[in-house]
């Protein structure tokens, strides 16, 4: 960005004000020229103080008459937040194109610099700042047409720890960020203004707000009220969207070209700064909108939060891949047990306790896995895991070898079904059956059995959901099948009787959010507990079975100290109070894990401490005893 000259004081900004539903903007005279990049207004106390960002004279930050902080240095742009009582700025170096943090304690004038982070793979462009759950995170916009999110502070982790990466494409000259409704704008100058979720854990999914041919917009701003700002330097206009949709125009002067832009609040002024490209100088222009309180709708938080502390290697397949995960326990040496996870687009692999890669067997299109135990082929007892295989609609029967848990492909059975999906297997007075359902609402029950050296199933029972079901999960000893219809809830049924089914959960619940997807069954003090991934608001929900009363839900957050990321739109899930060894003495949580950051990586399974889970559960039913 070139040089730019600010030439107001504060108090000629807001002598000039405006409505908010006027369609002109005055002009604001010249007032005592200074070269600076950008301005931003920010309150402290009871004074009012200008940022000032500049490629000659630094970051400097004034009141009307004295000038309190400054920053040696060439910079072109920068952000600031509150946080802990002090004042965090991050800026970006024009010399060294590096992203510079620090914290500016204003009673002192103290700097100290807290963060510096480099892009290797291009310059960086745009820079702009988020703030939540006590975690300050920075995206930067890089002439790769790559956007970067970057976490600068946490409580736990001083950075920088890179987030997330999302192709943008190179037309991003300004980004801005309301942390209250977690919304991400983009200025793109080949397309228009882009909205996306600030949050790491969401889709990469963005919606167009503004485009019109011509008008490549450079700018955009908002405040933490919801007032969104843009501009182009094509045209003299500023565009203003309020909190409720509506946009105002403002025309600016004929000769102004307008390629960047701040916004701020002081009580009921908006004051913005605008880079006129024609003049290399900023021109500020004052709104009179009053303050509101914001309202914004939210999801309630979840009753509890865990974090995993391994995470297992990403699955090969880029994209949706990784779906559904079980829990092999190697009952003879526990701390050798693995987690089994299926890759919807490749085959099954098998990890260790410790997140690494143990095995990968290209055997189709798995979408569902589970385990049981001591399953008699001639002569031999063996482990086996059964996969719904969406290549060819078949059963994947895999032995599992007791001391390596080696997976070799054994038998694959035909269905009756079109489109096979969920699976989920029982062991019933020494039976062993296989649930599997199609996305049409159909279910089969197998039952699979020996036949010399080789494995036949038959079918016993067939029976229907309204809607696309998908999760499953049997309970061995009582006999007793829960399954999940993703739109609707939880139901369930007897594996051995033709009893009508009973629902048990509903997604109307406001606790739940569709798609219902994994579930799993987990011991905690002699009492047995359903968890359910409620996919619509990442979180998990826990029932307690003898009641069927939802007892609360938790989620999964991330654990910044060992580098793993949250959990988000989880489909598949699997649990066992069961030992396995020092790493997790009190049993296992595994989670499919939708969005896998920390950085940007393809997808992957997260493992939770299941003595963490039985605690968290036991605070649960404790809270609903009142």
């Amino acid at each position: 960005m070139k040089k730019l000259t600010l030439f107001l004081t504060l108090a000629a900004a807001l002598a000039l004000t405006q409505s908010a539903s006027a369609t002109s903007a005055s002009k604001v005279p010249a007032v005592s020229p200074k070269p600076a990049n950008q301005v931003n207004i920010l309150r402290w106390q009871d004074q009012t103080l200008q940022l000032i960002t500049s490629e000659s004279t630094g970051l400097t930050i004034n009141n009307d008459n004295h000038q309190l902080v400054t920053i040696s240095g060439r910079f072109s742009q920068s952000d600031w937040r509150w946080i802990n009582g002090q004042l965090f700025v991050a800026a970006l170096n024009t010399n060294t194109t590096e992203l510079i943090a620090w914290h500016i304690n204003l009673d002192t004038h103290a700097t100290t610099e807290v963060a510096r982070y480099h892009i290797n793979r291009a310059d960086q462009e745009t820079l702009c700042l988020y703030q939540h759950d006590n975690r300050i995170d920075a995206f930067i916009a890089d002439a790769s047409g790559m956007l970067s999110q970057v976490m600068l502070q946490s409580n736990t982790v001083t950075g920088p720890v890179a987030i997330r990466t999302l192709a943008t494409g190179t037309g991003i000259k300004a980004c801005a960020v309301n942390d209250t409704t977690n919304t991400l704008y983009l200025a793109d100058e080949n397309a228009g203004v882009w909205q996306y979720s600030a949050w790491q854990e969401a889709e990469p999914d963005r919606k167009l707000l503004f485009h019109s041919p011509g008008i490549a917009v450079e700018g955009v701003a908002v405040t933490a009220d919801g007032h969104l700002f843009w501009s182009s330097p094509d045209k003299p206009t500023l565009w203003q969207q309020q909190p409720d949709g509506r946009v105002n125009t403002y025309t600016l002067p004929e000769h102004l070209k307008v390629e960047a832009i701040s916004a701020d609040r002081v009580d009921e002024h908006i004051i913005t700064s605008l880079y006129d490209d024609r003049t290399q100088r900023t021109v500020m222009r004052s709104f009179t909108v009053p303050e509101r309180p914001a309202h914004f709708a939210s999801i309630p938080p979840a009753d509890a939060h865990l974090m995993a502390s391994v995470q297992t290697s990403p699955v090969t397949r880029a994209g949706d891949a990784a779906d559904d995960p079980a829990i092999w326990v190697n009952t003879d040496h526990p701390h050798n047990s693995l987690i089994l996870g299926t890759d919807k687009k490749a085959g099954l692999y098998s990890y260790t306790l410790d997140g690494r890669q143990h095995q990968f067997l290209p055997a189709g299109r798995l979408n569902n896995v589970d385990v049981r135990y001591q399953f008699a082929i001639g002569s031999t007892e063996v482990d086996i895991a059964v996969a719904s295989n969406r290549s060819d609609n078949t059963l994947a029967v895999l032995t599992i070898a007791p001391q390596t848990g080696r997976l070799t492909l054994a038998a694959s059975l035909p269905t009756g079904l079109s489109d096979v999906y969920g699976l989920c297997m029982a062991k019933v007075d020494n039976r062993f059956y296989v649930i599997v359902n199609d996305t049409d609402g159909r279910f089969e029950q197998y039952e699979i059995s020996p036949a010399g050296n080789s494995i036949t199933g038959t079918l016993v029972r067939q029976f229907q959901t309204r809607t696309q079901p998908e999760g499953c999960v049997a309970d061995d000893v009582t006999g007793m099948l829960y399954y999940g219809e993703e739109g609707v809830g939880i139901w369930q049924r007897p594996l051995r009787s033709e009893s009508a089914p009973q629902q048990i959960a509903s997604v109307n619940h406001p606790a739940i959010a569709a798609d219902i997807e994994g579930l799993a069954l987990i011991k905690v003090d002699n009492a047995t507990y359903l968890l359910a991934s409620s996919q619509g608001n990442h979180r998990y929900a826990v029932y307690a079975l003898h009641s069927h009363r939802l007892v609360g839900t938790f989620d999964i957050q991330e654990n910044t100290a060992a580098g793993i990321d949250g959990v988000s739109e989880t489909d598949g899930l699997d649990a066992t109070s069961l030992a396995l060894g020092p790493r997790f003495p009190g049993g296992l949580l595994v989670v499919q894990d939708g969005h896998n950051v920390m950085p940007s990586a393809n997808q992957n399974f997260k493992l939770v401490d299941g003595k963490a889970l039985a605690g968290v559960i036991r605070r649960l039913v404790a809270s609903n005893k009142h």
